[in-house]
């Protein structure tokens, strides 16, 4: 199937299949992480689809068009329920547009083995979440052993999520609040007994669909250490392999109506003199899409926009109206590593048997090796400081997740800027 939404929506016809193939493999710890393995992320281990179109498709030129009448009627307070059929009619002609997959191996779309997985993790540490009938099973690989521990269940992670939100949200805009005691309890939901387990030194994290948007730099094992999140550990031994592009381009976006003014991208075009540099009325959608094809680095400072409804419809807001998923799909290469500096921008959707959608998994899917994503609301200010530390990390050859830790570990003294880190993710490698 060529549509990623129809493919991740497909996995839900098998999902009490996964259900007795977890529950029967739940006390065999490399068992239970084989089948995992199997089950999570199927549809993002598929070859991308990309758009047969050889131009921009006359329905996603009409759905931005029909997005900008909807910000300036809403702006102008105008009614705006014409306007809102008619996305939905333009949306329905996207998701109809013809797609392909591109070509791939059967070895791209076999999912890894769990003796692929330990052999991958070597004297590193993979802790991948697995929910068996609601309950945590948390499995910790390191040294080629595999151990179990059982935490809470994933309701309760979830129902810890909104506080933390909220005060994460409060702390952003100045009115910092003890988080100690909530961010203690969210590891002892999510983690249990397994935090002990966790050797020192970097962690690759594989949650639940469900937990993906936990701001997992608040828990006290994983405050003070590089760590990565990925959908699976197939997905993180793909993004570890993909090769970084000779052609070092980097390619620098600032959106529309920042509160900051997109502050740190003109910093950044200091610091990478021979960067493609699209702001203003230039950051338009085509120019943004030809620019970051291929690019070895892009950063995108815009205004991003979740869809729970609808996630291949999440956007980033440009000059010309929100760049979607189904935008990315028609890119010839993924960039090797995005920051995207956003509010929100890491933010996937549980879809079907343990499948995820939205901006960043699509961007892994294409084959995106890194990226730098929040899952949070952040202070524009404080992302426009945090940014440009994070970036003089990579430059100095830092991997997404080390950088994202020494930038946190620079702005642990600021309480605003703090939370704002705190709200940034390292996805893939």
């Amino acid at each position: 199937m060529g549509s990623s939404e129809l493919r991740a929506l497909a996995t839900t016809h098998g999902r009490e299949l996964t259900t007795i193939a977890l529950r029967h493999a739940a006390h065999d710890p490399r068992t239970l992480l084989r089948w995992s393995e199997r089950t999570r992320a199927t549809a993002l281990a598929q070859p991308p689809a990309t758009s047969n179109a050889a131009t921009i498709p006359e329905s996603l030129a009409a759905l931005r068009d029909n997005g900008r009448q909807l910000a300036e009627a809403r702006q102008a307070g105008e009614p705006t329920e014409q306007l809102e059929k008619e996305r939905l009619r333009l949306e329905r002609a996207v998701r109809a547009e013809h797609h392909t997959l591109a070509p791939g191996s059967e070895e791209a779309q076999r999912p890894a083995s769990a003796e692929e997985v330990v052999a991958g993790v070597g004297d590193g540490c993979l802790v991948e979440l697995v929910d068996v009938d609601g309950v945590i099973h948390v499995l910790v690989v390191h040294n080629g052993r595999v151990r179990r521990r059982i935490a809470g269940t994933t309701a309760e992670v979830a129902d810890l999520l909104g506080p933390t939100a909220m005060l994460m949200r409060r702390a952003s805009r100045g009115r910092p609040s003890s988080m100690d005691d909530l961010a203690r309890q969210l590891q002892e939901t999510a983690l249990g007994e397994a935090a002990r387990l966790i050797p020192d030194g970097p962690v690759v994290l594989s949650p639940t669909a469900r937990l993906h948007g936990v701001p997992w730099a608040l828990l006290p094992v994983l405050a003070d250490r590089p760590f990565s999140v990925v959908p699976s550990a197939g997905q993180w031994l793909r993004a570890r392999s993909v090769r970084r592009p000779r052609a070092r381009r980097t390619a620098l976006v600032a959106g529309p109506g920042l509160a900051s003014g997109g502050a740190e991208v003109p910093e950044l075009a200091k610091r990478y003199p021979d960067a493609l540099l699209l702001d203003g009325k230039d950051a338009e959608v085509e120019a943004t899409l030809k620019a970051i094809d291929g690019a070895d680095l892009v950063h995108l400072a815009a205004h991003g926009r979740f869809r729970a409804d609808s996630p291949l419809f999440s956007a980033l807001e440009l000059a010309d109206g929100p760049l979607v998923v189904h935008d990315l799909e028609r890119l010839g290469r993924a960039p090797y590593r995005v920051v995207l500096s956003a509010c929100e921008s890491g933010v996937l959707a549980p879809v079907g048997a343990e499948e995820v959608l939205g901006l960043a998994a699509a961007l892994i899917s294409l084959g995106t090796s890194g990226l730098v994503c929040s899952v949070a609301d952040v202070n524009d200010d404080a992302t426009a400081r945090l940014m440009v530390r994070l970036h003089d990390e990579l430059a100095a050859g830092a991997d997404p997740a080390t950088a994202l830790h020494v930038t946190r570990r620079a702005m642990a003294d600021d309480p605003v800027a703090a939370a704002t880190a705190a709200a940034f993710v390292a996805l893939g490698a």
